[in-house]
């Protein structure tokens, strides 16, 4: 778990880059003419920037735990039961990459299962014994950060729909489609490091 808390910790400078450039792209959209006037009152601008730095740890945590991991899981993945790749390890993953040998992993654990579940919790041992791997902590912090990446996302597309009620139609529709095209990317974006970081890991046990 600790592992864990500290790849989230070494990517929340770039989940509050990403906050912040959204914040623009939402300012530009709505509020076009107070981004004109910045240069002109570029002290308050700093005071405003400097409250952000402060604020950018509690925000953050507000931001990402408002959902869960399996709700973050199902926005990546879009499936409701045994959504993560690592259900799919050895019946898909394993038997498409060049890295994976199959035959020292059965060597190692005997038959490989089958069920969805059961493959995850195989998995997940494996990675938790290879966790240190420079390859696979990378593929980790990835996979968190653009999964994080995505679920903000889908909030900020909530929160494009709501503007449909504020504002005019026209700025509205250019930042919902905006936030749908970014959560469209993150999501594939967390597809591809999720189902890396399972392969990662069965390329590393399976050269044990």
């Amino acid at each position: 778990m600790s592992t864990d808390k500290n790849l989230k910790k070494m990517n929340s400078a770039n989940i509050w880059g990403f906050f912040l450039l959204n914040l623009l792209i939402f300012s530009a959209c709505f509020f076009g003419s107070v981004l004109e006037e910045i240069p002109e009152q570029i002290q308050s601008f700093q005071i405003v920037r400097g409250l952000g730095i402060l604020a950018a740890p509690i925000l953050i945590f507000i931001l990402n735990g408002i959902l869960t991991s399996d709700q973050k899981a199902f926005l990546v993945f879009w499936k409701v039961r045994n959504t993560l790749p690592g259900h799919r390890a050895f019946t898909k993953y394993a038997k498409i990459d060049a890295r994976v040998n199959l035959d020292r992993l059965v060597q190692l654990h005997g038959d490989l299962p089958t069920d969805e579940k059961e493959q995850n919790k195989l998995w997940y041992r494996l990675y938790r014994n290879n966790r240190v791997e420079t390859v696979i902590s990378k593929a980790h912090q990835n996979f968190l950060l653009a999964r994080d990446l995505t679920s903000l996302s889908f909030l900020f597309l909530l929160c494009s729909l709501g503007m449909f009620i504020v504002f005019n139609f026209k700025p509205s529709f250019i930042y919902a489609s905006i936030v749908i095209f970014e959560y469209l990317i993150m999501m594939r974006l967390a597809q591809n490091h999720g189902r890396k970081f399972v392969r990662d890991v069965l390329a590393i046990e399976s050269s044990n």
